[in-house]
């Protein structure tokens, strides 16, 4: 049996790995934690 992926899938998947990218390529931990980003546990900042 074979998965078969709908259109509206593929293109949720596409904007949210065009998404990623901006997100690792632009937004650093540094920069959060100069605008004021903080957390005390959990996930990491650039991860959320």
């Amino acid at each position: 049996m074979s998965n078969i992926i709908s259109d509206s899938d593929y293109k949720e998947q596409v904007l949210n790995t065009q998404i990623n990218l901006f997100f690792k390529r632009y937004i650093s931990s540094q920069l959060l934690k100069r605008c004021g980003f903080y957390k005390t546990k959990g996930f990491s900042c650039s991860a959320i």
